[in-house]
């Protein structure tokens, strides 16, 4: 149908209902008839409407995202610390993904401290036993969020871990960039 769409009452018998070409059922309390595929409801035609929560659906999900074969590295931004609890700032994070046939494959995070060292099972060590268990959650917890996106095959789905919400902002970022230098 093109142009401006009509509003047109039909009273129609049982038996020309049965009889006509034109499909019809009860949506709120309304009669709708169809043709040709399209759906008229008052003035808006629930095809384009489909579409459009279709497209809106691709969007969210990110289906549909092509990716090419390869490997993808980015790096975050540096963390600005938290002067109130005394943490320095300077810290990052660098996501390193390998797609193949259009499937993450394998993925590492690395994080690292202002001196550009590896954090691992030392980090934090320095530090009293509570900050030392804090400091390894957060290396922990890098390494679940790859974990993730391997396991998911989706960055939207991967879950922060309460108490590793920096490390899980760095994953996130510097992934999303790595996958878009993927894009196809």
């Amino acid at each position: 149908m093109t142009g401006q769409p009509s509003m047109v009452t039909v009273s129609l018998t049982q038996e020309e209902k049965k009889k006509s070409k034109l499909s019809y059922f009860k949506w709120r309390e309304s009669l709708v008839f169809c043709e040709a595929g399209e759906i008229e409801i008052g003035e808006i035609y629930m095809k384009k409407r489909l579409f459009y929560v279709a497209i809106l659906c691709l969007i969210l999900t990110g289906c549909g995202a092509n990716y090419t074969d390869g490997t993808y590295e980015a790096k975050s931004s540096l963390y600005e610390g938290d002067s109130s609890q005394g943490i320095p700032g300077g810290d990052y994070g660098i996501v390193r993904i390998r797609i193949e046939n259009g499937k993450f494959i394998e993925c590492t995070y690395e994080m690292y401290d202002p001196d550009g060292v590896i954090k691992g099972s030392e980090y934090g060590k320095d530090s009293d036993k509570e900050l030392y268990q804090f400091a390894q959650k957060s290396v922990q917890a890098g390494q679940y969020y790859a974990e993730q996106l391997i396991e998911k095959q989706s960055l939207d789905d991967v879950d922060a871990v309460s108490g590793a919400t920096t490390a899980y902002t760095q994953f996130i970022e510097a992934a999303r960039q790595a996958l878009s230098q993927a894009e196809s």
